[in-house]
């Protein structure tokens, strides 16, 4: 028996990884490095869930644990499919940076910023919306955030 080497649950395949695992591998990896795509899903694989055919995973921003998309089907909805996983570099401006998984919600929403812009822009709208902050002073702090104070 072999142990898989994101899940480690033991497996007898030929590959690295069980077969649960190497699905999510295989629907990912013909856009992303295996390698990198193999240590973002180790990093993230909630081992204690993981049990039988059923792999899941925690998202690198909230922690949350969830699945995969199980189906072929592409283009995920961002409502409808917001628990489901995906995989991303953690800065979308820098295809060298690490894999991370995270929601699809998370992933569509930060899709065009890097990491600490995205959580500034989070911190920034969660201050307001919890009114700990008027609006004249949200709107300095935002429009500083893109550059136009």
């Amino acid at each position: 028996m072999n142990k898989c080497d994101i899940c480690g649950n033991e497996h007898s395949e030929s590959t690295k990884s069980c077969a649960p695992c190497q699905k999510i591998i295989s629907k990912h990896d013909k856009k992303l490095t295996t390698s990198k795509l193999r240590d973002a899903l180790s990093a993230a694989c909630d081992k204690e869930k993981s049990k039988g055919d059923e792999r899941y995973f925690k998202c690198f921003y909230t922690g949350i644990t969830s699945k995969f998309n199980p189906t072929p089907k592409a283009g995920l909805d961002p409502l409808k499919d917001a628990l489901v996983l995906t995989i991303d570099h953690e800065n979308p401006e820098d295809p060298d940076s690490r894999l991370v998984v995270s929601l699809n919600l998370i992933n569509q929403m930060k899709n065009n910023f890097p990491k600490d812009k995205f959580k500034e822009i989070i911190i920034t709208l969660g201050k307001y919306f919890n009114k700990e902050i008027e609006q004249e002073d949200f709107e300095n702090e935002f429009k500083q955030l893109f550059g136009s104070a």
